[in-house]
């Protein structure tokens, strides 16, 4: 028996036990992937303003994709990058509080031949096609205007097939090479990485917005056999998490069993008591360690785990709050500003933006009128 073959008997071995392993399911909600707290406006620069040579005719299309990834999301407010096309990126700060810039890495194309045998008219002919797979890689960054900190960079990688028949299509190679030359079979590269790079778009709202995902932790068997920890995993398959939580608690109360402690632990997280769960492992792990032996590894990495959890549900609840602050006192200032401007007319109001205020308490001076020469002053307070 040959490695390949040995590794997908494994392989097939260990799908068959996942399968047959007893899990716990929850939905877990995540921060955004980039710190946008304190953020309200926001814009694509196009990536075609600063990239020349072989990928420049791309560039238009990659800056589409991302503004359509950014659009979909109505959290922010999307700024026409237009407003700061001839300005210092110093200044972005004035109009925008957070871009997106970004340069395609690379575009690459490969064909792979098939040869296949195919029946038509019960006679078997011998067909070649042609796989054009092109590869696009991007890479594009989320920039506070106010410091030209970077919040996130991101790499992403598309790409997209076509299959096409290229069967000789004479049996002369001198009119094959003439077909080949004015009349070219397969789709064109270009046309195939412009259909991948719209797909750059996919999974941007997870950049930006919190996000839910499905989380899955396996439950730990008891070597003993023990018939209430058999029932409490039969309620874990029913998903009676609540009622599997009680009895297993109970089971680790009483008996110090580490599975059930450690299912506990699952249990706890899956009811959202996330604290609790990594309170108790923490508890397991230096019960163990004090033998003299290291703790299992799936108890340390839950541990690690539920930190991370712990982590991002603070900057998930910081992040609610900031918005829902920001949010309001922008509305108030916006309210503010059209009552106290009085001639100020709609356009003229919109356009005004309160990052132009750097610092809590820093006033901005509005034109009331166009060539008016008269100023509305206003202040953000916290």
């Amino acid at each position: 028996m040959n490695k390949l073959s040995k590794f997908l008997i494994l392989a097939f071995v260990f799908i068959i036990m996942m399968s047959c392993a007893t899990v716990v399911e929850f939905q877990l909600e995540h921060p955004p992937l980039v710190d946008m707290r304190n953020i309200h406006t926001i814009t694509v620069i196009p990536l075609e303003w600063n990239v020349s040579g072989e990928y420049a005719h791309l560039a238009g299309d990659a800056t589409q994709a991302l503004t359509a990834g950014i659009r979909k999301v109505k959290a922010y407010r999307y700024v026409d990058p237009s407003i700061v096309k001839n300005i210092d990126a110093s200044r972005y700060w004035e109009y925008i509080d957070v871009y997106v810039t970004g340069s395609i890495v690379n575009v690459a194309s490969h064909d792979r031949t098939e040869i296949r045998e195919e029946k038509r008219d019960d006679k078997t002919e011998i067909k070649e096609y042609v796989v054009r797979t092109v590869t696009v890689d991007i890479e594009y960054t989320y920039i506070r205007a106010i410091d030209a900190e970077a919040l996130g960079v991101f790499h992403k990688t598309e790409k997209e097939s076509v299959t096409f028949d290229n069967t000789a299509r004479s049996s002369n190679w001198f009119v094959n090479l003439l077909l080949g030359v004015f009349f070219p079979r397969g789709t064109p590269p270009e046309k195939i990485a412009r259909s991948a790079i719209k797909r750059l778009s996919n999974g941007m709202e997870r950049e930006i917005v919190p996000w839910t995902a499905l989380e899955k932790r396996r439950i730990e068997e008891n070597a003993r056999k023990d018939p209430a920890f058999k029932e409490a995993q039969k309620l874990v398959g029913r998903k009676k998490y609540f009622e599997a939580l009680v009895l297993y608690k109970r089971i680790y109360e009483e008996t110090g069993d580490v599975a059930a402690g450690y299912n506990t632990a699952l249990l706890l997280e899956a009811n959202g008591q996330f604290m609790d769960a990594l309170a108790l492992l923490e508890e397991l792990n230096d019960r163990i360690v004090e033998t003299g032996v290291n703790s299992p590894p799936y108890i340390r990495n839950e541990i690690e785990n539920l930190k991370k959890i712990i982590n991002e549900l603070d900057i998930l609840e910081d992040y609610k709050k900031r918005r829902a602050k920001g949010d309001a006192s922008f509305a108030q200032i916006r309210g503010a500003m059209a009552v106290a401007a009085g001639n100020l007319n709609r356009s003229d109001a919109e356009s005004v933006d309160l990052r132009r205020c750097k610092k809590i308490g820093e006033q901005v001076n509005v034109p009331r009128n166009k060539g008016s020469g008269l100023f509305l002053t206003l202040s953000v307070r916290s």
